[in-house]
């Protein structure tokens, strides 16, 4: 193996590092705004299954039938919202070891100046994929959530 050989190997796989970090530290973002959201719209139905418990409904089986889509549509929210905590948790934690593994990996190799590992981390197509992937992702999330607001509201 030459000399050349072997700091291509390191520049690559320094870009695979920071592309990962990179793509990480996106995915925590993202899955945080979408833990908040969820959590923000769960204390909202949770409030609005209290008003309609609370306001006493002279028709009990109308009430219960109003009522009832509605526990459902919580039950399933905080479902969601705990698979998003568990998929945020590992995000954070698999970023916590990019982290280290990158820092001992560089730290390893002091050949690598700042500009070439900055300049390898710009280039990642890897990086806009996974951005453009999450993007998706939280559209489809909105417009979920959209729809189901507007569904909840004919309740109201």
């Amino acid at each position: 193996m030459s000399c050349s050989e072997f700091h291509c190997d390191d520049r690559e796989r320094v870009q695979h590092l920071l592309a990962s970090r990179d793509s990480l530290s996106l995915k925590v973002a993202m899955l945080t705004k979408q833990v908040a959201l969820q959590r923000e719209k769960i204390h909202e139905m949770e409030t609005m299954l209290n008003s309609r418990h609370s306001d006493g409904v002279n028709n009990k089986q109308n009430s219960n039938e109003s009522i009832e889509p509605i526990a459902q549509e919580l039950a399933n929210l905080q479902h969601k919202n705990l698979a998003l905590e568990r998929e945020k948790l590992e995000a954070e934690r698999r970023l916590r070891l990019s982290n280290s593994e990158l820092e001992h990996y560089v730290s390893e190799q002091p050949s690598l100046s700042k500009t070439q590992r900055s300049k390898n981390c710009s280039d990642s197509s890897v990086n806009q994929a996974e951005l453009e992937r999450l993007q998706l992702a939280i559209q489809r999330l909105l417009a979920d959530n959209e729809q189901k607001v507007r569904y909840l509201e004919t309740f109201f």
